[in-house]
């Protein structure tokens, strides 16, 4: 079993910050920690090493105090606290005037002016594991809809909510690493805005050497809906080693997703049928692709797996032609 002792997440958003956005991000800290640290940057970097940010939240254990620091303005907001849990739950709301809360407790006001467009993320320090990197809108339209995560038995490793809507030509890149029991897997859920449904299941099975894809429709035989697997489509190979670095794109087109994986184009899915319809209220929702939150990830039968990149890169073209590019490791994630 191999193990690792800190994380740390870099990624591009789906889209620029603005005002009316919302950040849930959870973090586990490693034991006795000093510091972390939460940063909205002018690029990645791992495209740009020497790249600095605009804004810095910084929770420093060592002497009970988060400091925000706003590089554009030069203004710095700083509170102390009295103790903080391993496990942090850190909201952020970005408005003219803006505030911070950990663990249910508002801890900072700080006034946020939007001076240029930013979408890289960087949230590192004493961290175990980060487990949301959550990014929504609540005005002037929620979305995605509030709603909580299903029960699932097994082990939640990574969700990424975005606050638009998916089109054709909008990319996901995931890079993480399977540690834990070579015998493991992990799957990664695209689900239905409005309901539990699974636009698209995708299992990684270390054990079987195969990756399975399907998704889920409610069946609707009385007040409680239930929830049926179709179409487990296993073509394409095993191109995932445990315990080696993976970067996994998922593009959208009209009517179905393209995977790479590691450069190299490893297949397609169809999104469910077209015929498919949700009742939610009194609306029919039909579109799959527009009603799509971000993934989730998780594992189980002892792997685990973290997620330490995401980016979500809008092509220029709804075929998506070429996406595959963007999942080589050695590659240099740059949307813009």
């Amino acid at each position: 079993m191999n193990e690792i002792s800190k994380t740390e997440f870099n990624g591009h958003l789906a889209t620029h910050l603005t005002y009316g956005q919302y950040f849930d991000i959870d973090v586990t800290t490693i034991q006795n920690p000093k510091v972390f640290f939460i940063k909205f940057m002018g690029s990645k970097l791992t495209e740009n090493p020497n790249a600095l940010p605009f804004l810095t939240i910084q929770v420093s254990f060592k002497e009970f105090k988060i400091t925000v620091s706003n590089h554009d303005t030069g203004k710095k907001y700083e509170k102390v606290f009295q103790s903080l849990q391993e496990e942090l739950n850190v909201n952020i709301q970005i408005n003219k005037t803006s505030n911070i809360s950990i663990n249910g407790e508002e801890q900072c006001i700080f006034e946020f002016n939007l001076l240029y467009t930013y979408s890289p993320i960087h949230i590192g320090g004493d961290i175990k594991q980060i487990t949301r990197v959550d990014h929504r809108q609540v005005h002037p339209q929620l979305w995605p809809p509030t709603k909580c995560i299903p029960y699932y038995p097994d082990t939640l490793n990574f969700s990424n909510d975005i606050p638009i809507q998916f089109k054709p030509g909008h990319l996901m890149v995931l890079t993480g690493q399977c540690y834990g029991l070579p015998t493991g897997n992990f799957y990664i859920n695209l689900q239905h805005a409005h309901d539990e449904s699974l636009m698209m299941h995708f299992s990684v099975d270390f054990k079987a050497r195969t990756v399975y894809r399907s998704y889920s429709e409610p069946i609707h035989d009385g007040l409680i809906p239930t929830y049926i697997y179709s179409r487990n489509e296993t073509e394409g190979g095993f191109p995932f080693e445990f315990n080696k670095p993976f970067r996994l794109g998922i593009a959208c087109k009209e009517s179905e997703f393209l995977i790479a994986v590691n450069g190299l184009y490893f297949c397609s899915f169809a999104y469910a049928n077209s015929s498919h319809c949700i009742l939610h209220g009194n609306q029919n929702i039909t579109n799959v692709l527009s009603n799509i939150v971000g993934p989730k990830v998780f594992s189980r039968n002892g792997a685990d797996v973290r997620i330490t990149e995401i980016d979500h890169i809008i092509l220029d073209n709804p075929e998506c032609t070429t996406f595959e590019k963007y999942t080589k490791l050695s590659n240099k994630i740059c949307p813009s």
